[in-house]
């Protein structure tokens, strides 16, 4: 299976939670009340749920979607911190005024909740339904798309979108 930049082919897994993945850089989501910056917009990729409707993606679904998908970023990024906008170990040395609790504050920390994975759009297709989205990071800055890609499709592989 491959996923990668926005030029190369998507995956499309077969049971209804487990998505294809696509970076949407040059995809424009369809009009949509919700305000997003060019930032956002550049990094938000677009995840095709096989053999679903609009209709059944109810609010319930969506925030299984989120959970599953922040999960799966969180997994990534703890090892991938380069990746995902969090400081290295390098800078983090610097800070050496820190409290125990600022310790464990740290430690029980989570990069990504399911509130940081914005819906923009929800599309109904031929295979099923396509959503767009991207992600923000505790810190309040975007998760690039690169990332996010790599991050679901490792998740895919690993079955964690499976429904079986």
């Amino acid at each position: 299976c491959l996923i990668s930049t926005p030029s190369l082919s998507s995956v499309s897994p077969s049971p209804s939670l487990e998505p294809s993945v696509s970076p949407s850089p040059s995809v424009s989501p369809s009009p949509s009340p919700l305000t997003i910056s060019v930032v956002e917009r550049e990094n938000s990729i677009v995840v095709t749920l096989d053999d679903l409707t609009e209709e059944e993606f109810t609010e319930e679904l969506r925030n299984t979607f989120r959970n599953i998908t922040a999960q799966a970023i969180n997994m990534y990024c703890e090892q991938n911190a380069e990746k995902c906008n969090i400081p290295d170990a390098g800078s983090r040395k610097r800070d050496i005024h820190l409290t125990l609790r600022d310790l464990l504050r740290r430690q029980n920390t989570v990069l990504v909740s399911a509130n940081d994975i914005v819906i923009t759009s929800v599309e109904q297709t031929d295979d099923g339904i396509q959503v767009t989205f991207f992600v923000r990071g505790g810190s309040g800055e975007v998760i690039t798309a690169n990332a996010v890609v790599e991050a679901v499709q490792q998740a895919v592989d690993d079955d964690v979108y499976s429904t079986n």
